[in-house]
């Protein structure tokens, strides 16, 4: 096969980070519950909303892979397809190469066999004209 074989799923990774994420975030509000400051826990709640987003980009991530998981499939699909198409035509090839040495080997042959005629006909001739009383005179 001559296309590269696909990496793993990167959904498990996805989903380990999103886990992660989602642990932080709560044991910052965790720690917001219990902490008496009232700037560190504005300060808190703002980390956590910064990572709202992080989640976000882990799904187009994750949307992206399984697009280039898709157009991969495909594309090995194809690689597969024209690799077969390839191992078809070296075998027609291969094919027309012996015709071609089997030809030439009649061609030979035949070109052999002429030549025997043409000798034999030029001797018949020289032949056939010593012979004849005209030739001597």
């Amino acid at each position: 096969m001559i296309a590269p074989d696909l990496p793993p799923q990167t959904c498990p990774k996805i989903d380990k980070a999103r886990e992660i994420v989602e642990a932080a975030q709560a044991e910052l509000r965790r720690i917001a519950r219990d902490t008496n400051d009232g700037d560190a826990e504005c300060e808190i709640g703002d980390v956590i909303d910064d990572l709202v987003p992080v989640l976000a980009l882990l799904e187009d991530l994750r949307d992206a892979n399984g697009k280039l998981r898709d157009a991969a499939e495909e594309w090995a699909g194809k690689a597969d397809d024209l690799e077969d198409e390839r191992d078809e035509l070296r075998r027609e090839v291969s094919d027309k190469d012996d015709k071609i040495a089997e030809l030439e080997r009649a061609n030979e042959n035949l070109l052999e066999q002429l030549g025997n005629e043409v000798d034999a006909n030029l001797a018949a001739r020289g032949a056939a004209t010593s012979n004849h009383p005209t030739a001597s005179a």
